[in-house]
């Protein structure tokens, strides 16, 4: 009888890993997916999308689309040693984190 994955010991804790790491090879990720990546609630990134201030995005139809590379910038972008520190998006415009 050929191995098959239903043949496997169970792992726990793999189901987790293996999709953070497929969501971590996709180039544009959902809200979920997106919030997944940076660590944030999708509700937190919908309000960052109403409000202003969070990561780029595109919008096609009713689909919202992270560009991994964008998740990646706002990240850096947010990187500080204080809390008294401002950070710059990429338009250029200063924004108060």
């Amino acid at each position: 009888m050929p191995a098959s994955a239903h043949n496997l010991p169970a792992l726990p804790g793999l189901a987790g890993r293996a999709k953070r790491f497929l969501v971590q090879l996709k180039r544009y990720l959902n809200p979920v997916e997106a919030s997944e990546y940076i660590g944030v609630s999708s509700s937190w990134l919908a309000k960052l999308r109403l409000y202003g201030g969070g990561p780029r995005y595109s919008k096609i139809g009713r689909n919202i689309r992270y560009p991994t590379d964008e998740l990646d910038a706002w990240l850096a972008c947010n990187l500080q040693t204080s809390t008294s520190e401002t950070c710059y998006s990429r338009s250029g415009s200063e924004h108060s984190e």
